[in-house]
């Protein structure tokens, strides 16, 4: 009997750390979700961020196309100030006694 006690006993004790080491597992696979769920709240604001800085991006393209276009026409603008302040000039020559 004293050896089924023993043995009883071994097997009970065995039951147990077995036990507690399905309840560590079962913490560190917690700890695992926990740091996955941050990797993929992470990687939502990266992915975010990455999507504000390309509309940024484009929208500063724009606008430097515009800024291209508009110097483009005030050089325009400029050349044919310069043909008519040459053709004043021609027109007051004409004036001079």
């Amino acid at each position: 009997i004293t050896d089924s006690v023993r043995k009883f006993d071994n097997i009970y004790n065995t039951i147990n750390e077995s036990d507690k080491l399905v309840a560590d597992m079962l913490k560190k696979v917690e700890e695992v979700w926990k740091a996955a769920d941050n990797m993929a709240a992470i990687s939502e604001e990266q992915a975010a961020s990455s999507e504000e800085i390309s509309s940024t991006s484009q929208d500063m393209l724009e606008h430097s196309q515009n800024i291209t276009q508009s110097s483009y026409n005030v050089a325009k603008g400029a050349d044919v100030l310069s043909d008519i302040a040459k053709q004043l000039e021609s027109e007051v020559e004409k004036f001079k006694l």
